[in-house]
């Protein structure tokens, strides 16, 4: 934080820190109080103040989107007699998140998006598609900007809250609107290369395709709709990980599923 104090009198700052996601949820609040010196407007004192990272993680693994900083000044510590004139100012300059951010993750880890509800509502066509269905291939493309390895799943499930749990894939979880792809491990995508300061110097993407079984493709045809959602696994790293503002991990993933059918449907 970088203030500009033309003011004789030894002030405070205080502020007020807002994170907020796209979504509207905002972050832990963030408040920091810190004193600036004195100084004069003919003689003006420009003083940086550094905050203590360990007041900064919380807020800063919230991620927000945007942020929103409310500066309050309260001059002079309300005991002592002093006097300012009509010209004395204080400035605050910018409020700067300089550093980049490094991390350690502790123990394996999942980042589970919010399920989205996908339903099917033509009665007739889902009947046709379930009598004539040949073959299906899903696609998923999961480009990677970052120093960590990433693994993904894509899962399914009748409810919401069931989707990321860990059900057990068989033919009479299946008939029940579960699936996992692919049924078996993950879609691997290693980390990104990184130079000598640890900075990504290009991104790894991964296009994969697997092919689908009649029934694994009857699931997403099931009436009264099912939800979907992408798994994304980190595992430990052990020792601390840099990250830059640049880094981003890009998932698209059960968007796209090719389906070949037999050739009486074809009029």
């Amino acid at each position: 934080m970088f203030v500009t104090s033309g003011v004789g009198i030894e002030s405070n700052i205080k502020l007020d820190i807002v994170g907020e996601k796209r979504t509207g949820e905002k972050a832990p609040p963030l408040v920091i109080n810190e004193v600036f010196p004195r100084g004069l407007p003919t003689a003006t004192v420009f003083d940086s103040i550094i905050v203590n990272p360990d007041d900064l993680t919380e807020f800063l693994n919230f991620l927000p989107d945007s942020v929103t900083v409310k500066p309050t000044v309260l001059v002079g510590d309300g005991q002592s007699d002093e006097t300012i004139a009509p010209d004395h100012f204080v400035q605050i300059d910018s409020v700067v998140f300089g550093s980049t951010a490094r991390f350690s993750i502790k123990d394996d880890t999942r980042i589970e998006p919010s399920p989205i509800f996908r339903e099917n509502q033509d009665e007739e066509a889902r009947q046709r598609i379930e009598s004539n269905l040949k073959s299906a291939t899903a696609f998923t493309t999961i480009t990677n900007h970052t120093p960590l390895g990433v693994r993904v799943s894509l899962r399914v499930a009748p409810k919401a809250d069931s989707v990321y749990t860990d059900f057990e894939v068989n033919e009479e979880n299946t008939k029940l609107g579960f699936l996992k792809i692919p049924q078996t491990g993950t879609f691997n995508v290693p980390a990104a290369p990184t130079d000598a300061n640890g900075r990504v110097t290009e991104s790894v993407a991964e296009r994969i395709e697997i092919p689908l079984t009649k029934e694994q493709v009857l699931v997403f045809l099931l009436e009264g709709g099912v939800y979907t959602g992408a798994l994304v696994e980190l595992d430990a790293t052990g020792d601390e990980v840099e990250v830059f503002g640049t880094d981003f991990v890009h998932v698209v993933a059960g968007a796209e599923i090719v389906i070949e059918l037999n050739e009486d449907l074809v009029e």
